[in-house]
């Protein structure tokens, strides 16, 4: 998740120095002694480096000094394996404040494919369920920060490949600012990102389900065709999509082509809307329109996903297609019409004839009836 730059203390440069030392001295003896790892170790400052969000508060990897900044957890176990590590969490706001810290499970967004977190109350099943903090809750005093020691267990069970989660820092809300019933209550909440591998065999993979088409050619308006489909990982490792393409064929002529690509390095994501990655068991919907495209006859549509895995580079390919036929329903709603409008036409004649021969018929009958018969001379 991103985060913006953290604050720094102005005075008593010295002082700030000497307690980072201390807090990294802390540290340490917190993952070498397992008795060291039960409670959060307040530091102040804050450690440098990105470490509060937009809400005024921030969670993020501890980074030894001199080590490699690092924007979240990856690990490489195996199963029934366990690790230590730290967190910091920082509130550089002039209030204390608290929060609920616990691990959360990771899944991909259906839509946008963004990398979503269960909630607190959420019963977690996978990796935010091997993440063990000291507390489930804590207080970090004003402009200062918490370094909190985090231990992964890794099940005996656990099966090969790429598992997700994070670790979430909530803020509690004071009960008084809760009204039952009444207001809309907002559950600020940031996380830092954990990736872990069970080792294992390893095959990524990429499919396409659920394609479907609607094609519409509307007497006022535009032809227009919209193409749905879900792109799913069935593997068991974290993809990075790199290219998502949609093409339109005819029977002789490709039609129209549409892709949305991997941003540059120095491009924002939402420039684009392309999703980051896709988790194991993760699904993404993608609809894509086209206009003026829809000639008579049988068309085909299909869809190709390209990325490769996260860990390892290695290409993951992923295509389907459909055929459809695209119809000009106002011709031939047109000629439907015609159609009904000679049948209504012929029976209102036949019914005119018809009343015609009768009332001609009626009178020769009154012409020749007795007693008008002419006498002969």
């Amino acid at each position: 998740m991103p985060f913006t730059p953290s604050f720094t203390k102005t005075t008593r440069r010295f002082s700030a120095l000497l307690a980072a030392g201390s807090a990294a001295v802390a540290l340490v003896a917190m993952i070498v002694s397992p008795a060291g790892a039960t409670a959060p170790t307040p530091a102040t400052p804050p450690p440098a480096g990105p470490a509060s969000s937009s809400f005024g508060f921030g969670v993020k990897p501890y980074n030894a000094p001199g080590a490699p900044v690092r924007a979240g957890f990856s690990f490489s176990l195996s199963p029934g394996q366990s690790i230590r590590d730290a967190v910091v969490l920082s509130n550089p706001g002039p209030q204390p404040k608290s929060f609920y810290l616990y691990g959360a499970d990771a899944y991909t967004e259906p839509i946008g494919g963004g990398y979503a977190l269960t909630r607190r109350a959420d019963r977690v099943t996978d990796a935010g369920g091997w993440i063990s903090l000291p507390v489930a809750q804590y207080t970090v005093p004003a402009t200062t920060a918490a370094i909190v020691p985090v231990t992964i267990n890794v099940p005996a069970d656990a099966t090969p490949g790429d598992h997700s989660a994070g670790i979430v820092a909530e803020a509690v809300i004071p009960s008084t600012s809760v009204q039952q019933g009444h207001g809309l209550v907002v559950v600020q909440r940031v996380a830092s990102r954990v990736y872990i591998r069970v080792a294992g065999a390893l095959h990524p993979g990429l499919s396409i389900t659920n394609f479907s088409v609607k094609a519409s050619r509307p007497a006022l308006g535009t032809d227009h065709a919209l193409v749905v489909f879900t792109l799913a990982n069935n593997g068991n490792v974290r993809v990075q999509l790199d290219k998502v393409s949609v093409k339109v064929t005819g029977l002789v002529f490709t039609l129209a082509r549409s892709a949305i690509s991997r941003p540059a390095a120095n491009q924002p994501a939402q420039a684009t809307g392309f999703p980051d990655q896709i988790l194991p068991g993760g699904k993404i919907v993608f609809s894509r329109a086209f206009n003026h495209l829809l000639p008579v006859g049988p068309l085909s549509v299909s869809a190709r996903a390209d990325g490769e895995e996260a860990q390892g580079g290695a290409a993951v390919h992923g295509s389907s297609s459909v055929g459809f036929i695209a119809l000009p329903w106002l011709p031939i709603g047109l000629v439907i019409l015609a159609v009904v409008l000679a049948v209504v036409w012929r029976g209102v004649r036949r019914r005119r004839r018809d009343r015609f021969a009768v009332v001609m018929t009626a009178e020769e009958l009154d012409v020749d009836a007795p007693g008008d018969v002419p006498v002969r001379t």
